[in-house]
């Protein structure tokens, strides 16, 4: 998952029968940690309820744990694993101390 990714006008907006919806948010930063709280109004502009989304959006802290949640209800039983790329503890794993490596490099 790209949640790290800043570039909210790529995925801000989508298109449904012909209508284009889009969620507006003054958050900044990566995506995946904005709050999923002000989709509400998003969500109730849709002409049908579409309820793995509604539940992810309506019940997830963040959209990386909202997107988490729909690809694993759409996809889990065909095996999905999920990477956070803006997970700490992953990036601690894969990386270490990028700082000290960094310095390192230089010397």
């Amino acid at each position: 998952m790209a949640t790290e990714d800043h570039d909210f006008a790529e995925i801000n907006h989508f298109n449904l029968f012909g209508k284009k919806y889009t969620w507006e948010s003054e958050q900044k930063g990566a995506v995946g940690r904005f709050s999923t709280e002000d989709m509400e109004q998003l969500l109730t502009e849709l002409p049908e309820a579409y309820p793995i989304f509604e539940e992810a959006y309506r019940n997830s802290k963040n959209l990386a744990d909202a997107t988490r949640a729909i690809t694993h209800e759409l996809f889990g039983a065909y095996g999905l694993v999920s990477i956070d790329g803006d997970h700490a503890g992953l990036k601690k794993r894969c990386c270490g101390d990028r700082e000290r490596t960094d310095r390192a490099a230089i010397e």
